[in-house]
C-alpha cells in the first residue's frame, strides 16, 4: 500500500492458494464493530478526536462506524444505513467533498 500512500488500513484479506483465491479469509476478520474500533484506533494514532474523522459507508455493516465518526459520507446507502444519528453530508458523489476537504487542510 505504500504506493498508493495510505497510512492506515483496515480490510479483510482474502486467502490465496496456488495464485487463486480459495473463498476463505486470512487474519483478523474485519466486521462491523471491528470498522468502529478501527477507526477510533486510526484517530487515535494520529492524534485526531473522533468529532474531526470522515468515516464512508453504504450498510448495515458500517452503522457502529458511521455512528463513531465525527461526519458521514453515505455512499448510495441502503435503507439501515440512512437513519444512522451522526452529522450526515448526503452527497451522491461524495469524492467531490473529499477532494474539497483534502485540498482545503493543505492550506
Amino acid at each position: 500500500m505504500a504506493e498508493l500512500q495510505v497510512e492506515h488500513l483496515a480490510a479483510n484479506r482474502l486467502e490465496i492458494v496456488e495464485e487463486k483465491l480459495s473463498g476463505q479469509l486470512v487474519g483478523e476478520i474485519v466486521d462491523r464493530a471491528g470498522k468502529a474500533t478501527a477507526l477510533r484506533r486510526f484517530a487515535d494514532e494520529v492524534g485526531v478526536p473522533l468529532e474531526q474523522t470522515v468515516a464512508v459507508g453504504d450498510g448495515a455493516n458500517d452503522i457502529d462506524m458511521l455512528s463513531t465518526a465525527g461526519w458521514v459520507l453515505p455512499s448510495m446507502p441502503s435503507p439501515s444505513c440512512k437513519s444512522t444519528p451522526t452529522h450526515n453530508c448526503r452527497c451522491r458523489i461524495w469524492t467531490r467533498f473529499f477532494i474539497f476537504w483534502h485540498q482545503s487542510r493543505r492550506n
